[in-house]
């Protein structure tokens, strides 16, 4: 017999984007591409990771998807939730865990989840069920002993550890049980050991039974090879660019193809992320490098899988699948 938990959980989703660029404006009008012709798909069950060097793009990459580019930002090209074009329907149906944490400081752990899901459950939902959630979040998310405690704020009169912050933060945007869940570098100030809890929770999450794992897609920076082998897929984004998209196992044996081989006994994470940056005083040969990189990908049995689960997911046509693979990594 399935769990209340799970027959109260909704199926998974399917994420998927084509032709997607992204352009900061100026008086109204696009003049920066910072995401360059994008496509790809994300299925339910999945933890991804959207990784890259400062600037490539990955933010910017993942607020879009979300639906929640900032003002001064135009988003062109298709987006789609199991097919459907997204529009405002995205903020209600999916989380966006946010890099910095805000919080009232006097309220107490239970207090503020409290608080949130008067905010953020449908109105007629009852004290009882209320209350049931926010014990059920507790107990997932690892705080029931520190349910009664004050929040506190860092550096002043801080009470609960910096994962304990995080963990609550994403307690919160799980009231609403989103299928879909984005989080912009949710380790990123947390010790190992925090960070790993926090991705084995949502691992866990992505792997529920019986077709109700969540999607989640993270920003992440520089994780431990520990912690970067916990996620089924990563991104790699390199000046606006898809450099691959795929198994972490899988984008150390196309870098290795391409020249660039991952020396033994270093972080993967560290080696993606030093080879798509640009290197101070060698920046025309990094970008030149990084384009090779990334018409390569475009190109690839990798690339290749990864526009037919577009063409699939968007319900192309045949008639349109060569249009999708010429565009399904960006320019080239």
């Amino acid at each position: 017999m399935p769990s209340q938990v799970d027959s109260d959980t909704p199926r998974g989703v399917t994420l998927s984007w084509r032709d997607l660029s992204v352009f900061a404006t100026s008086q109204g009008y696009p003049f920066k591409r910072i995401i360059k012709n994008v496509s790809g798909a994300v299925r339910p069950g999945a933890l991804v990771a959207v990784m890259g060097a400062s600037g490539a793009g990955k933010s910017t990459l993942m607020t879009a998807l979300a639906h929640r580019s900032p003002a001064g930002v135009v988003v062109k090209g298709d987006i789609r939730v199991d097919g459907r074009p997204v529009d405002d329907f995205m903020r209600r149906m999916s989380g966006f865990l946010h890099q910095e944490d805000i919080f009232v400081p006097q309220l107490t752990v239970r207090e503020h989840l409290n608080f949130m899901a008067r905010m953020r459950l449908d109105r007629r939902t009852s004290c009882y069920e209320r209350q049931r959630k926010v014990q059920q979040l507790l107990r997932q998310l690892g705080l029931t002993a520190s349910q009664h405690t004050r929040i506190g704020t860092p550096g002043h009169d801080k009470v609960l550890s910096g994962g304990e912050r995080k963990r609550l933060a994403f307690a919160a945007e799980l009231l609403t049980d989103p299928a879909l869940l984005f989080c912009d570098e949710p380790t990123t100030g947390l010790d190992s050991y925090s960070a790993q809890q926090l991705v084995d929770i949502m691992q866990g999450m992505a792997q529920r039974p019986r077709g109700r794992g969540k999607t989640i897609l993270c920003t992440i920076h520089q994780p431990s090879s520990d912690l970067l082998a916990r996620f089924h897929r990563i991104i790699l984004v390199a000046d606006g660019r898809i450099a691959f998209i795929g198994k972490p196992d899988d984008a150390l044996e196309f870098f290795r193809e391409q020249g660039h081989a991952c020396p033994a006994s270093y972080n993967p994470a560290d080696f993606f992320i030093r080879t798509l940056a640009c290197t101070p005083g060698s920046e025309e040969a990094s970008r030149v490098a990084v384009k090779k990189l990334c018409d390569r990908f475009a190109t690839s049995d990798h690339a290749r899988a990864m526009e037919m689960e577009v063409v699939q997911d968007l319900g192309v046509g045949d008639h349109s699948k060569e249009a999708v693979c010429g565009s399904a990594c960006g320019d080239v």
